[in-house]
């Protein structure tokens, strides 16, 4: 908590001539709540000064990203990932986005991080080494699109803080991937992206789930009043909310579900795993998946595939 004193606060309402709500809207609305400073002023007014230091901690604050093109993947899960399907955000960036406008919002679980979880394993799952190694991969091949990468922290990769006790931060996580300084890292869970002259879109990774698409999605839409993009159920899904103000989407992941033994050993009503990723441009979500849900050859043509191939025959 931040703000001036109950005996400070209390001399400068008398003098005002101002009502508190009055005093607290004009001085310190956005230093301080309005029952913060009835609760300082009140200890002040009855001479009760022996309390404890207010508890402070710096979490730092979420990204707020410019109004700018996007593209939004998360859930990539290296190295179970689709290696297949993980080209083509890459395709879509080359092909729709302007060269400088290329930015990337990376919306957690890059990484399993099965060495750090608590869940009992009964089969062979992949070392840390392995994920690092495939994220080293990961962001050397995306780089040579992307002129920004923004990286925020999934359920998987809280599972690294948790069992280090925090001595492995996402800085820390990042630097064993990459020393690229148009990589951007975060230790929240969501980023907000504005929208000039829109509703801002809040891309996150949620931690609750629900088996039905865009559930939880519609319901942080009514929370935080935005449009979200969200990751961490693995469904792929785009509508309205309930109340038609805002877009939801359930953004996929670029995993691949065969590799993933908690996923297809056993039977399960869980719903099915899908793969997805967002072209945010313009203010406006392009969701990308599997056919029939993606018409590829619209949004990347067979024609402009040949001229690529005979400017580099051309080459040779």
């Amino acid at each position: 908590m931040t703000g001036a004193g109950g005996p400070e606060l209390l001399r400068a309402w008398r003098a005002s001539g101002l009502s508190k709500k009055d005093f607290w809207r004009a001085n310190h609305a956005d230093a301080m709540s309005y029952n913060a400073m009835l609760g300082r002023m009140w200890r002040a007014e009855n001479g009760l000064q022996a309390t404890p230091a207010p508890y402070t901690v710096d979490l730092g604050k979420p990204w707020l990203l410019p109004d700018d093109d996007y593209i939004i993947v998360g859930d990539v899960q290296l190295p179970t990932t689709d290696y297949d399907f993980m080209a083509l955000p890459l395709a879509i960036a080359r092909e729709h986005m302007r060269r400088g406008h290329r930015n990337l919002v990376l919306a957690g679980d890059l990484l399993n991080a099965d060495a750090f979880s608590l869940y009992d394993m009964d089969t062979e799952t992949p070392a840390f080494e392995q994920e690092i190694e495939a994220a080293q991969v990961f962001f050397a091949e995306y780089l040579t699109v992307f002129d920004n990468i923004y990286y925020f922290m999934g359920n998987h990769e809280r599972r690294v803080g948790k069992r280090t006790k925090a001595a492995l931060k996402p800085q820390h996580i990042l630097a064993m991937m990459t020393h690229d300084k148009r990589v951007h890292v975060s230790a929240w869970g969501h980023c907000v992206i504005a929208n000039d002259g829109g509703i801002p879109y809040r891309v996150t990774h949620a931690r609750n789930y629900s088996v039905n698409q865009l559930v939880v999605a519609d319901q942080l839409a009514q929370k935080y009043q935005m449009h979200i993009i969200q990751h961490h159920e693995h469904h792929c899904a785009m509508g309205w909310d309930r109340y038609g103000r805002y877009v939801v989407v359930n953004n996929g992941g670029l995993f691949r579900p065969d590799v993933m033994a908690y996923a297809v050993m056993d039977d399960s009503k869980s719903p099915a795993m899908k793969r997805g990723f967002t072209l945010l441009r313009g203010g406006t979500p392009y969701l990308f998946s599997d056919e029939p849900f993606t018409d590829w050859s619209a949004w990347l043509p067979e024609r402009r595939a040949k001229r690529a191939r005979h400017s580099a025959d051309s080459r040779r």
